[in-house]
């Protein structure tokens, strides 16, 4: 037992990076595909609008992933019994989100206008209220496949996550080519292809899952209690990093102009560097993320059969191997990036560029953070790690835009990312190693 589970663990690593490579390799067709159809200022507003996405995502939905996949881990018995308990969470998590994605439309229903107006386009509105519907599908695709992660099965995971965005690029290039006009028109057909893709991704996973929706199950009178109890601090934390980041985001290129650049060269410095070299940067997630994802529901497994010495040991293991991986990868990735960026978006130096190795470092901490997130959700301290993301969430916001206003985007590398990310990494460990 003890010899096949490493050997276990190593296997679902081993596939998922496999998997987050080629989604790596599709991401960036993906965006070469924007880059080459959107202007940069276009690219500017689309990045505008996507934190507004991740927003609603984390709000509504991103609890329940991880209490899809802690809830099922959790259970202990026959390959039988944890089918069966699988159905019961996947069936109980998608009734008690229902309620909260209805809720959430009609709030963002009610202010996607003024939304809109924040963003400084009006004529995003339409973009914005086409967001819902591929929530929707995005919500069923993930608890599905959160499920799947609790029985340590990744491979649904990976089918569906290729062939969707496989299906994205081409229903986003097929869009485009006959979409012209507003940035609001643009987006709104970026949108449109993305929920072709969600669809598509839907497919896949309810063919996946149809043993699961099978099972006829008994409502367990705790279950609902025990997913909400890991959901909602979940989505409260994801929600409110959300939408300090987004914040941050809209203060990026508002402190560009103050530090110098004109309104439109400004959004596209910001589209350039959230469009081309921070995800050239965040490439080493490929490697790092996977790690996080089969861990978590290996860690759950060990709390639930009380073996505390192997807690944590689990957890001291997933927090080095992370930052080992995120440190030799975020290095190549560092070293690489104006050669990919040429290659793949003929720039050689995005704006970014003369910050590069502190950008870099800077998502390091980002990998690391996420790392204790990762062990501190395992063990249900969700509330924990949304107040303290919270707080640093605020402390961020105005030294950020001073920082920027002053030193460019050196300010932003070095506040947006390596101090904050340092600030939520000590505290996320120090409360780790209290409990």
């Amino acid at each position: 037992m003890t010899k096949k589970q490493p050997r276990s663990v190593l296997k679902s690593t081993l596939m998922l990076i496999l998997s987050a490579l080629m989604l790596q390799l599709l991401g960036f067709l993906y965006r070469m595909v924007l880059s080459r159809m959107l202007t940069a200022e276009l690219m500017g507003v689309y990045g505008l609008m996507m934190p507004v996405y991740s927003f609603l995502s984390a709000v509504a939905l991103s609890g329940f992933t991880v209490a899809a996949s802690r809830t099922t881990a959790h259970f202990a018995g026959t390959q039988t019994e944890r089918l069966h308990w699988a159905a019961q969470v996947l069936k109980t998590s998608l009734k008690v989100y229902f309620p909260i994605f209805l809720l959430t439309v009609i709030i963002f229903s009610a202010v996607s206008g003024s939304v809109a107006g924040m963003l400084g386009k009006r004529e995003l509105q339409t973009a914005l209220l086409l967001l819902l519907p591929c929530l929707l599908m995005t919500s069923l695709e993930n608890v599905i496949k959160s499920v799947f992660q609790g029985l340590n099965d990744v491979v649904p995971s990976m089918i569906s996550e290729c062939s969707e965005q496989l299906i994205r690029i081409v229903a986003v290039w097929v869009f485009l080519k006959y979409v012209r006009g507003s940035a609001g028109r643009v987006c709104a057909a970026i949108v449109c292809g993305m929920i072709v893709s969600e669809v598509a991704s839907d497919i896949i996973l309810t063919t996946f899952g149809k043993t699961l929706f099978a099972i006829p199950t008994t409502q367990e009178s705790t279950l609902p209690g025990q997913i909400l109890h890991s959901a909602l601090p979940v989505n409260a934390a994801n929600a409110c990093g959300m939408l300090l980041s987004a914040i941050s985001g809209a203060i990026v290129p508002v402190a560009l102009q103050k530090y110098g650049y004109t309104p439109s060269a400004a959004l596209a410095q910001y589209g350039e560097l959230s469009g081309i070299l921070l995800p050239l940067l965040s490439i080493p997630g490929a490697f790092v993320y996977p790690i996080y994802t089969v861990m978590l529901p290996k860690i759950t497994g060990v709390i639930a059969a009380g073996r505390l010495k192997e807690v944590r040991q689990k957890s001291i293991q997933t927090m080095v191997a992370g930052a080992a991986m995120g440190c030799c990868m975020e290095g190549a990735a560092v070293v690489c990036a104006p050669k990919l960026a040429q290659i793949c978006f003929h720039t050689v130096c995005p704006a970014g560029s003369g910050s590069l190795l502190l950008l870099g470092i800077g998502m390091f901490f980002g990998f690391a953070t996420s790392g204790a997130v990762c062990v501190l959700n395992a063990k249900g301290k969700q509330w924990l790690i949304a107040a303290i993301g919270i707080i640093c969430g605020i402390i961020e916001l105005p030294v950020l835009y001073i920082a920027i206003a002053t030193h460019g985007i050196n300010g932003y590398a070095w506040v947006g990312l390596i101090l904050s990310g340092i600030q939520f990494v000590v505290l996320l460990t120090f409360a780790m190693k209290k409990r």
